[in-house]
């Protein structure tokens, strides 16, 4: 499996709680690359990333946007996903305020992995308070993976909750997500209907990962950072993300590799 992880601004604490977590566990089997996104992030943020991936075993990819902008998270996740076509079949996705807790055990990537055999993502399952707001089942139904599939009286979609969460990245792939048309909000329940009309299955977990959390380790208590949007589709079907270059920096155990710059896909 593949690790990504989206870090944003000047958050170092909460960062080094995120990214420690992962390279303590990078010791034992299961994940065969890290790969860290960067909006906006401080030097002091891009430093302490740098010295983490120096002292892993296995390969890291660092992702930014050239001039070290903030590209939203959906933009630089599309990207994490699609460069150099990972070939692994599976996905682990951390924001920032997510981590592992001490308490996971050695195998926790292939226990992930092993959920992912029967189910095609994993993560802490969540339900809309209310229904779909705006015009958001609008364009739901124009979607090439809208089924028709019915909405019962008082349907509210079921998703893993975005913070943390693993796939099966051919799934992923196959349906194009991240959309080009995503920016920040409303990814993970969009990604939830589409699970739904596909009748795909979502395993529900989440004992050994703090998600979304504060400092006593709350499950979505982590304060809000940075952007706030409306949902996907609110005001209605939304035109691509605009294209950006994309700096791509590549270390293989402990050593700089390569740097690569080319435009967003």
């Amino acid at each position: 499996m593949i690790v990504c992880v989206l870090c944003y601004g000047e958050h170092l604490n909460i960062i080094e709680r995120c990214v420690s977590s992962i390279r303590r566990y990078a010791e034992y089997p299961g994940v065969s690359q890290l790969r860290i996104g960067m909006n906006a992030v401080t030097q002091d943020v891009q430093d302490f990333v740098v010295s983490e991936v120096q002292g892993l075993k296995i390969p890291a990819l660092l992702f930014s946007e050239a001039n070290n902008e903030n590209v939203g998270k959906y933009p630089l996740m599309r990207q994490m996903f699609r460069y150099e076509l990972p070939q692994d079949k599976n996905v682990m996705w951390f924001d920032d305020d997510s981590f592992i807790k001490p308490i996971a055990p050695s195998n926790f990537w292939e226990l992930i992995s092993t959920y992912l055999n029967d189910a095609e993502q994993v993560g802490s399952l969540y339900k809309l308070q209310g229904n779909w707001n705006g015009n958001q089942r609008k364009v739901i139904t124009k979607q090439s993976w809208y089924t028709g599939k019915t909405w019962p009286e008082n349907y509210r979609v079921k998703f893993a909750t975005g913070g943390w969460w693993a796939a099966q990245l051919p799934v992923l792939l196959k349906h194009d997500y991240p959309f080009r048309t995503m920016h920040h909000n409303g990814g993970d329940a969009i990604l939830g209907e589409l699970m739904y009309q596909q009748n795909y299955r979502i395993f529900q977990h989440n004992k050994f990962v703090g998600i979304n959390a504060d400092e006593a380790q709350n499950e979505s208590r982590a304060p809000r950072r940075g952007l706030s949007t409306k949902p996907l589709w609110y005001y209605g079907e939304t035109e691509p993300q605009p294209v950006f270059n994309l700096l791509v920096e590549t270390y293989g155990k402990g050593t700089a590799e390569k740097v690569d710059l080319c435009e967003s896909v």
